[in-house]
């Protein structure tokens, strides 16, 4: 016992000017030119550490103390993002209120056009599956899926259980599972 209390007595002494970490927690507002805010819909963040996020405005990379506007010109007019992914190949891909995808390729937004034409509704959905394949969905279409180049669409007539699809992710299988208004497909 006469052993702990010396401890003790050291043990507070010492302990008593430490300092602990307290939490760290900052609020920043993302803002447009014209002051008004940026309704933040989607976020995405790359290996990198860029945080993406996708709003009615457009498609933004915040790098932590900056956001910079990911323009391009086949998309502007329409910029509203509806649907945004960070692939497993690092790739951002982002849907678009235009029925249009855009993909980021050396530090710029490029307009994915396959020769089959895209739809004209909102993209509510964009996956790269594992085998570097591009699926999406429209709304009120079904799934989209490119191979080899060559873009199919997948829809209710084809045992989609529901052409409203929201989200997509891979199945152990290769196979792709599907978010609906009906369930999962």
């Amino acid at each position: 016992m006469k052993r702990l209390i010396p401890s003790l007595l050291l043990f507070f002494c010492c302990a008593s000017p430490a300092f602990t970490q307290t939490a760290f927690h900052t609020i920043i507002n993302m803002d447009e030119e014209e002051g008004s805010s940026l309704h933040i819909r989607h976020l995405a963040r790359d290996r990198t550490g860029y945080l993406w996020i996708g709003t009615q405005e457009g498609l933004y990379r915040f790098d932590g103390k900056n956001f910079r506007r990911m323009d391009a010109d086949s998309i502007s007019g329409q910029a509203s993002v509806t649907a945004l992914e960070v692939g497993s190949d690092g790739i951002v891909r982002a849907g678009f209120q235009s029925g249009r995808i855009g993909m980021m390729e050396h530090g710029r937004l490029a307009t994915f056009s396959p020769q089959e034409g895209m739809p004209r509704k909102p993209i509510t959905a964009v996956h790269a599956g594992k085998d570097g394949e591009l699926w999406f969905a429209a709304a009120d279409e079904g799934l989209y899926h490119r191979v080899h180049g060559k873009l199919y669409n997948i829809n209710h007539e084809d045992g989609l259980g529901d052409d409203y699809i929201y989200c997509i992710t891979d199945g152990d299988d290769g196979s792709v599972i599907v978010g609906t208004d009906r369930g999962i497909s």
